[in-house]
């Protein structure tokens, strides 16, 4: 993303032909304040795109786009209802299609780390297990990076690394038949 004077996302597309490297640049959606996006393929050309929220609003939410062109156009951003404190998360899609989501799930502060998942595109989410809940607001649960791999006899594995409490780095390791048993018990 672009943070000089003005925040806003790109996508650079680089490729390697007759020895030489092209690249383009497009502007993902004509808005201020949305960076560090999460991007999903969401079938065959849709890209899906999720930014946090840097703009200075007492309640800030995840924002959206989408792209019918592998990037090339971007619909308007909209919000998603989830809050975002000006904060990094991450978001990856599932082996049914759904996406799954690391954030901090509050407006105000880095104390929490929630694990969430959508079946709709997006549009609505349903809190899984609260990964962190710090009673201190000092507490610091931040940017986590989700990735998975489906090299696993046990199906897909997720892996999650975040900020712990700004002085370590927490690796947790989890399979799809986890997240599916949360889905389906409603337990936090």
């Amino acid at each position: 993303y672009h943070e000089m004077i003005r925040k806003f996302s790109q996508l650079i597309w680089v490729s390697y032909h007759e020895d030489q490297i092209r690249y383009e640049i497009h502007r993902m959606a004509n808005e201020h304040n949305i960076i560090q996006p999460a991007i999903l393929l969401d079938g065959t050309e849709d890209l899906v795109a999720f930014f946090r929220n840097s703009n200075h609003a007492p309640k800030r939410f995840i924002r959206t786009a989408v792209s019918p062109n592998l990037g090339e156009t971007w619909s308007s951003v909209t919000n998603t209802p989830l809050p975002n404190p000006n904060s990094g998360f991450d978001v990856t899609t599932m082996t049914n299609g759904g996406y799954l989501a690391v954030i901090n799930y509050t407006f105000k502060n880095r104390n929490n780390l929630s694990l969430l998942s959508s079946h709709d595109h997006g549009k609505t989410w349903k809190v899984l297990k609260a990964l962190e809940n710090g009673a201190d607001s000092s507490l610091e649960y931040s940017y986590p990076s989700l990735t998975f791999s489906d090299q696993g006899s046990d199906g897909r594995s997720y892996f999650l690394t975040y900020t712990y409490e700004r002085h370590k780095i927490k690796y947790i390791v989890f399979n799809e038949a986890w997240v599916t048993n949360l889905e389906e018990s409603g337990a936090l």
